[in-house]
């Protein structure tokens, strides 16, 4: 139920990359009417760029990304798949760490990366979550095998898979649980029974799901299945989870258990509303959706919708991204280029400040937050120099 086939995860993924409908009924559209007037209290100051070394097989962007607190350090991995290695840098010293390959064959086989999220627990704790698989591995340091378990079984279940960049939508980790973002495996009339989120108990090795959808997505159709993809952080607290939805401007905060806690009204300054493909709902199920759509696609790629939150435990604050898509002109006319805004809000969800980036800068899939402020990627300065990882590091 919680699944979605093999044949379309590729298919997501490539569009989930680019990523949002077209115009629907304004019945069923959420409006911006008095949310962009807010006390701006925090401004983003203080650029510098930081610069991460590459080598010769790393690029730019990686599928997975993540970012995690080792010994006191803010520690950047990524996994690239030029090569099955997770790259490790300090990003107190912006240095490589150490670099772990990983076999895709023989006994500690954790097969080809392309498609896969992990998370840290140590420098010799890494998990990967192998999404063709739907295998979760822990591997040492020197890649060999601690633990391996199978989460989904893709001949009975299909495919339980988190098509969104892992910064988008990264594992968390909670005690001795990761919570996994789910996509939906078909579209259904209501979501009121089903769970965003996969959790995986690893000293127990079992599975449940958590966290429900908002009420918005049993009340229309909201096109490419990427809307429907949850990102996740955790709360503040450190015992909580706060979970972002796409087309829903209210953030939830959950319990461990993914019940909720409670939810907060958030807007961005640059969307004036957020409207549906099809205000029916049914229309979603009608649908052969093996058969490719335009509307649905340019739908997807031309409504502004939010992206993901972001927790700052150093700062105390909450980040919401929010993409500012093109207009259905503008993609027409090749404009492709995804702006972006980030709104800053406190522990108690109260909005102090929000800037709008050009997404042909900055790179909205790298955004992460650490000790010395937060970080965005740069596209145009890795484009003018292809041995760098480059980021902004803004101080709030």
């Amino acid at each position: 139920m919680f699944t979605m086939k093999l044949k379309s995860l590729i298919v997501v993924t490539a569009v989930v990359v680019m990523s949002s409908c077209t115009t629907g009924s304004s019945e069923s559209s959420m409006t911006n009417d008095n949310w962009k007037s807010f006390d701006e209290t925090v401004v983003f100051e203080d650029e510098k760029v930081v610069q991460l070394p590459l080598d010769a097989s790393t690029g730019f962007w990686h599928y997975s990304m993540s970012v995690d607190v080792i010994d006191g350090v803010d520690v950047l991995s990524f996994i690239n798949p030029m090569n099955n290695a997770i790259y490790t840098y300090d990003l107190m010293n912006n240095s490589l760490m150490g670099k772990t390959l990983l076999d895709k064959q023989g006994p500690n086989a954790v097969g080809a990366l392309n498609l896969a999220t992990h998370k840290l627990v140590s420098l010799d704790s890494m998990f990967i979550f192998n999404l063709m698989h739907g295998v979760m591995y822990l591997s040492n340091a020197e890649g060999k095998l601690v633990k391996k378990s199978t989460l989904v079984n893709y001949k009975i279940d299909g495919v339980m898979g988190n098509p969104e960049p892992s910064l988008s939508s990264p594992m968390v980790l909670l005690g001795n649980k990761l919570y996994i973002s789910c996509s939906i495996d078909q579209y259904e009339e209501s979501y009121r029974e089903r769970k965003a989120v996969m959790t995986y108990d690893f000293l127990t090795d079992e599975t449940a799901y958590v966290i429900d959808y908002p009420e918005t997505y049993s009340q229309a159709y909201w096109g490419p299945v990427f809307k429907y993809i949850p990102s996740l952080d955790l709360g503040l607290d450190g015992e909580s989870l706060v979970a972002n939805f796409s087309v829903e401007p209210k953030i939830q905060k959950t319990n461990d258990r993914g019940e909720l806690l409670s939810t907060h009204y958030e807007m961005s300054s640059y969307i004036d509303k957020i409207e549906p493909l099809d205000s029916d709902i049914k229309t979603a199920v009608r649908i052969n959706h093996n058969v490719v759509n335009p509307e649905k696609k340019e739908y997807g790629l031309t409504n502004s919708d939010f992206n993901k939150i972001i927790s700052d435990p150093y700062r105390g604050y909450y980040y919401r991204v929010a993409y500012i898509r093109p207009t259905l002109e503008e993609f027409r006319s090749e404009n492709t280029v995804i702006d972006f805004s980030i709104s800053v809000l406190t522990e108690d969800f109260k909005k102090i400040g929000e800037k709008l980036f050009d997404g042909s800068i900055y790179r909205p899939s790298m955004i992460f937050s650490g000790k010395g402020g937060l970080y965005i990627g740069r596209t145009d300065l890795y484009s003018q120099n292809e041995d760098i990882m480059p980021f902004s590091l803004f101080k709030l």
